[in-house]
């Protein structure tokens, strides 16, 4: 079975058709109780699909995003995007994320096209975060089409204006290059940069490109160049990102006690770091503060989908589910358990991208129980659940194995530096780590946490002043080990500190002018007239 006829099972669900015909009358306030496991990205999704409505769901944190927006992804045909913060620490407005900014400005692209719904992921942290108002958006937005004329000189101060970097390899939103009539820019407004061909003062052609391969993703006809949205150089006014939506908005949200603690906790931390620094550090002038979140929220229509809400004037519709339970690779105690849902006309479905995985759970089933029967869905699923109304039983292969399954992430890292499970099993306590985030820290070992009821499985990390850091399996990209001198002991980071985002910055521009000077090099080897030796004789041959 494959994504799409799962879905048509799935959306048999009456209680599907109870939750249409509620937001069909307009019930402001609507509370989903009951939900486990991945049902909800498939119940949004359906109702996405269904509605002529934007849909902003907001979840706990990052990871729980990432997550959601993976589970989608993989049953859905729609582009499903994930709304960051602009800043590396939450509330933190002195350090930006170039990465994290591009995508805030590519999400407020696809919003302002007023005749699309956005399926859009966020939390708390980000939703809060103020973004350019539609004029200024536009008024900042510089459009480019193949065959239209171009001023290359203007282009140039434009982007000086915009605080773009002149670099020799465009590989990070903010920075373009020249050379000749070739063009590359790397947009805030765009994953990839563009990579613009002229003839004389015409744009001949315009191609995305992959800033780690400088190779050509695919052609395009037009493209939209965006500053960075946080410049201070922007003459803009700042708004909610609330104000980018017109009334035809459903937002989900999983915990309001805890979004509405979270802002208020970022107000604290600006009054504290205003009291301290004796600034005037204004909250209200980057994030919407509570007051301000709890104005937008009620002219929206709410779904509360957690089961931890504080909101209680709000409809109830039940769901009748519950998790996939945990048996410890246990496989008789598996196949026992999928027998008795069998008995009692439950209809099993196994979930895997992998065809090899899926017969090797047939043979040992087979072998433990013939008449066991299940159908396999050639699809990851991050969560498994029971529907006890609508008898199914969805299954993941990963927990069934007790295996850490990872979201999909849209960043690109190396292959050859991100640790793998494998390298993970080699670590021994002590060794000397590296998280692209934080530092140099020493791994500490593997350590079993219980997050809201999910015992998952995370690295331990250890740093400067004993300062602790837990990385989750689904994150190892983010950790690589230390290669240093023989017999040379790194100085662990301090976790807070400028330090390693210091020492990031002078390496990347140490590598430029390394880059710099070969470019020199060899543009001064290639101008030199060559010499031609005579053939060899007898006696070199």
């Amino acid at each position: 079975m494959n994504a799409k006829q799962f879905i048509e099972v799935f959306a048999k669900h009456f209680k599907l058709d109870e939750l249409r015909n509620a937001m069909e009358q307009s019930q402001t306030h609507l509370s989903l109780q009951g939900i486990a496991g991945s049902a909800l990205p498939l119940i949004a999704g359906w109702y996405f699909n269904q509605s002529n409505e934007s849909q902003l769901i907001i979840t706990n944190d990052e990871e729980e995003a990432n997550y959601l927006k993976t589970d989608v992804l993989g049953f859905f045909s729609f582009p499903v995007y994930v709304l960051p913060e602009s800043f590396k620490k939450p509330f933190q407005t002195e350090s930006t994320d170039n990465d994290k900014i591009l995508q805030r400005a590519e999400i407020l692209s696809q919003i302002r096209q007023k005749d699309h719904k956005q399926f859009i992921i966020s939390w708390p942290q980000a939703i809060c975060e103020k973004v350019l108002d539609k004029d200024s958006l536009n008024k900042n937005t510089f459009f480019i089409e193949v065959g239209n004329s171009f001023d290359l000189d203007f282009f140039m101060e434009l982007l000086v204006t915009y605080d773009f970097d002149r670099v020799d390899f465009v590989v990070q939103p903010g920075e373009y290059s020249i050379r000749g009539g070739i063009i590359d820019v790397f947009s805030f407004g765009n994953e990839y940069p563009y990579r613009i061909e002229l003839d004389a003062e015409t744009i001949e052609s315009i191609r995305e490109f992959d800033p780690e391969t400088q190779l050509s993703v695919k052609k395009v006809k037009t493209a939209n160049i965006l500053p960075n949205l946080q410049s201070d150089s922007l003459d803009a006014y700042k708004v909610s990102i609330f104000d980018y939506f017109n009334k035809d908005l459903t937002v989900w949200i999983k915990d309001y006690d805890n979004l509405k603690n979270t802002i208020l906790q970022g107000e604290k931390l600006a009054e504290e770091a205003s009291l301290q620094n004796n600034s005037s550090n204004d909250f209200s002038q980057f994030f919407d503060t509570w007051h301000e979140t709890q104005k937008h929220l009620n002219k929206k229509q709410l779904l509360f989908y957690g089961g931890n809400s504080s909101k209680t004037k709000s409809t109830a519709l039940h769901f009748n589910q519950s998790y996939q339970p945990d048996f410890k690779k246990n496989f008789k105690l598996i196949s026992d358990n999928l027998f008795e849902l069998q008995q009692k006309r439950y209809h099993t479905f196994i979930f895997s991208d992998s065809a090899k995985q899926i017969e090797r759970l047939y043979s040992i089933f087979s072998d433990i129980n013939p008449e066991l029967n299940f159908e396999p869905v050639y699809k990851e699923l991050s969560i498994g659940f029971i529907d006890h109304d609508l008898k199914i039983a969805c299954y993941t292969d990963h927990q069934l194995f007790d295996r850490y399954y990872r979201y999909k992430s849209r960043n690109k890292f190396s292959a050859t530096s991100a640790l793998t499970l494998k390298d993970l099993s080699e670590l021994r306590p002590g060794d000397f780590v590296v998280h692209m985030d934080h530092g140099i820290g020493k791994f500490a070992g593997l350590e079993k946490l219980n997050i809201n009821g999910v015992v998952q499985e995370a690295v331990r990390l250890v740093y400067r002043n004993n300062d602790l850091l837990y990385v989750s399996i689904s994150s190892l990209h983010k950790i690589s080990k230390y290669v240093g001198k023989d017999g040379t002991e790194p100085s662990m980071h301090k976790l807070g500190s400028d330090t390693w985002e210091k020492l990031k910055s002078n390496t990347k521009k140490k590598v430029k002018d390394i880059a710099r000077d070969l470019i020199k090099l060899y543009a001064s080897r290639k101008a030199k007239q060559g010499f031609q030796f005579s053939p060899d004789n007898y006696l070199q041959v």
